[in-house]
């Protein structure tokens, strides 16, 4: 009877939430399929097939795909048919609750001798996850700073929206209606809390962390960010004396992941999208039932009033639905866990966290830096920065393309940096010429028609020509691109530190490196690293870059131990810095690679080399030159 709503593939793939209508009777769901009622609800979710099965029917969930949640709603039959609005009310309630469940938890560890040395150790308490959750919380950052007052951001998030629920009227209809009547962010709580598009779309949004649709929907995530910051530093302020909050979450878990809470007492939790819970326990153990390859676990968080990092609201007088009594956490609330029992009388896993600022520290110091650039650069290039930072470089490309088609043409500065991102783009990706071409580009609106001589975006395009001549092996005409730069650079700031002045260093470097002058290629390697150490946290990107280029030169000096240090010094900082998809991920293992087959360990070698393809295959077209 399953294949009549979808086939067994469908059914592994759609991830749905399968619904039994039970009280203990056979009905006729012949009948059933061909109301209103299954129609209205295959229109309310498009996202997830709702499917309705009889207890006749003797379905084998053991087949069906681990991540499909199945949750028994006992209804009578008789008040279906006699009372269509109150089940739809059930029913919409029910799905729009139940897809809170679809949470990714972020992990983040603890070292106690380290946690209270936060000059020294502003990060060495957090594990791998922790790039994630710090290039997330950049992410989000940067949107919240883009700006959203306009038809046109509104229109594009719309637009997304009709297209996705294209055969959904019921749906088309309340986008119109969000359209007619949204004016401001005062109005997003509201909204977000409606059983309507807006909720599922911004949460898979979120969920997903895909850049594009995060740009998309920035509209109202910016807006709901704003409402929920302006609610929670006015409820701040009215329950100063208020010491502690306790709230509550009701979570169906995966075995799996209660195991790796489990183990993880102590550690630091975080969300990938705004956290619902409520200060009635009675609505949160409405989702603690267990269900089928699902384990269900009442979470209870204690929010101490003096916490600094994190936002969040009562929003019971703002929501649509206020007997849920919700309190909402902003976008990467952190929270530690301090201990996880079974708790017999409620017989059911009992999760206690609280709200922490613990592991902000260099979260933050990472993300004021950035925020120099942003004084800098308009947000929306920081945007697709980011986009070239985490070596997604098709969606960078599409990104600045269209920007630039969005440009006036009498806009020449913004012009001139969109060209040299397009440049440094392709540049990457490894088209050389066409990067050659807008980096060109830029430099004739520079100097052609802004008439710039002394300007740090004349810097930035001298340092990326002079890294196309590296590679092009035009070595001198290299050297006076990065002498030029760094001129203009020591100009501009002096005695103070822009980041660019030991980028420049290490091109200069990276000369004389392919010029086999590897001593003096060492000397400048080395100043690029004395500078970037001296101006940022003691974990950064920009020290693995140094890391990394000191051991290439190294290892071409024969100074293999040396070479070895430096490079696993960098593949650690990664680690704990960038994500997985970044593409000193793919350069470190090559070196590595290199270091082992030169010391004569092949074993090694090849597990490098292997790894580093791998990665460079996800980042790269098949042609690059760093897979070939």
């Amino acid at each position: 009877m399953v294949d009549q709503f979808c086939s067994s593939k469908e059914l592994h793939d759609k991830n749905p939430i399968l619904i039994l209508l039970s009280n203990g009777h056979s009905y006729d769901l012949q009948k059933t399929r061909s109301t209103e009622y299954t129609k209205y609800l295959l229109e309310q979710e498009q996202q997830q097939l709702l499917l309705f099965i009889d207890d006749s029917d003797r379905i084998s969930l053991d087949n069906l795909n681990e991540n499909i949640n199945i949750f028994i709603i006992r209804l009578d039959y008789s008040k279906i048919i006699h009372d269509e609005q109150q089940f739809k009310c059930d029913i919409r309630k029910t799905i729009r609750l139940f897809s809170r469940q679809q949470v990714k938890l972020m992990y983040l560890s603890i070292d106690e001798e380290d946690k209270h040395n936060q000059e020294q150790n502003t990060v060495r308490y957090i594990t791998k996850d922790s790039a994630s959750f710090l290039w997330f919380q950049l992410l989000v950052s940067i949107l919240k700073r883009m700006p959203t007052n306009t038809e046109s951001a509104k229109n594009e998030m719309l637009n997304e929206c009709r297209r996705y629920y294209k055969d959904n009227l019921v749906q088309l209809e309340k986008i119109q209606n969000f359209q007619r009547e949204y004016k401001s962010s005062d109005e997003a709580i509201f909204w977000y809390t409606s059983e309507s598009f807006l909720y599922l779309s911004i949460n898979r949004a979120l969920r997903s962390e895909n850049i594009d649709e995060l740009y998309t929907y920035r509209f109202f995530i910016i807006d709901l960010c704003t409402q929920l910051s302006s609610i929670y530093k006015q409820q701040r302020q009215l329950k100063h004396d208020q010491k502690k909050l306790i709230v509550y979450r009701g979570q169906f878990m995966c075995y799996d992941e209660l195991e790796k809470l489990k183990t993880s007492i102590g550690n630091l939790i975080s969300t990938n999208s705004f956290f619902s819970t409520t200060t009635d326990i009675n609505v949160a153990r409405m989702f603690t039932h267990n269900c089928h390859n699902k384990i269900g676990v009442l979470f209870q968080i204690e929010i101490e009033n003096n916490l600094n990092s994190i936002i969040y609201a009562d929003i019971t007088n703002y929501s649509r639905i206020p007997d849920e009594k919700e309190v909402l956490f902003h976008i990467g609330a952190v929270f530690q866990i301090n201990n996880i029992s079974y708790d017999n009388e409620l017989n059911l896993w009992s999760v206690h966290l609280s709200a922490s600022d613990d592991g902000k520290g260099y979260i933050e110091q990472y993300i004021k830096l950035q925020e120099k650039k942003l004084e800098e650069t308009d947000a929306s290039l920081l945007f697709g920065r980011i986009l070239i930072d985490i070596a997604d470089y098709s969606r960078a490309e599409t990104y600045f393309r269209k920007m630039l088609n969005t440009l006036s043409q009498n806009d020449h500065e913004m012009r001139s940096i969109c060209y040299q991102y397009l440049g440094r783009t392709l540049h990457f990706s490894g088209n050389l010429d066409e990067a050659l071409h807008y980096y060109e580009l830029a430099k004739h609106i520079q100097i052609d028609i802004l008439k710039l001589t002394i300007n740090i975006n004349r810097a930035y395009n001298l340092f990326y020509l002079g890294c196309i001549n590296v590679e092009k092996g035009e070595y001198s005409l290299a050297v006076t691109h990065f002498q030029d730069a760094l001129h203009i650079e020591q100009i501009l700031f002096k005695d103070k530190y822009h980041q660019i002045i030991p980028s420049t260093l290490r091109g200069i470097a990276w000369v004389y490196e392919k010029k086999g002058e590897y001593n003096t290629s060492l000397k400048y390697h080395r100043q690029a690293l004395e500078q970037t150490k001296k101006n940022f946290p003691s974990v950064h990107p920009l020290i693995a870059v140094s890391f990394y280029s000191i051991s290439s030169v190294n290892h071409c000096l024969g100074n293999y131990e040396e070479a070895l240090e430096y490079a696993l010094k960098a593949l650690c900082m990664n680690q704990e810095c960038v994500p997985k998809t970044h593409r000193a991920f793919g350069d470190i293992p090559s070196l590595l690679g290199d270091i082992y087959y030169d010391i004569g360990n092949y074993d090694c070698a090849l597990n490098n080399y292997e790894y580093a393809l791998n990665v460079r295959k996800n980042i790269f077209n098949h042609n690059h030159p760093l897979i070939a």
